[in-house]
């Protein structure tokens, strides 16, 4: 169990605060620019992100992500499996969950 703590909070805070600056910025962008085709179309946009499930975005992302550009160009962008400790390995195992 201890050793699973690690990669769970590599994964979660970052997302956290990832996740809330690009919101309050987004709300901030269409708070300024209230009424106008900027604002309805982040609204048409967020709605849509909003209304995929993530498990969508993890599949699509592991498929293009991992195996198809590994495929095509070798290059592997992310790991679709695995965990090493290390802020230098972070973005390679962390920024795609498998």
């Amino acid at each position: 169990m201890k050793e699973s703590v690690v990669p769970t909070l590599s994964i979660t805070l970052p997302a956290l605060v990832i996740t809330t600056i690009v919101s309050i910025g987004v709300g901030l962008v269409c708070a300024f620019y209230r009424g106008t085709v900027l604002d309805r179309s982040l609204m048409v946009l967020i709605v849509l992100g909003m209304s995929v499930s993530v498990l969508v975005f993890i599949i699509f992302g592991q498929y293009f992500g991992a195996y198809w550009l590994k495929d095509r160009f070798g290059i592997a962008l992310f790991a679709t499996g695995g965990f090493e400790p290390g802020l230098a390995k972070w973005v390679y195992y962390c920024s795609l969950p498998c």
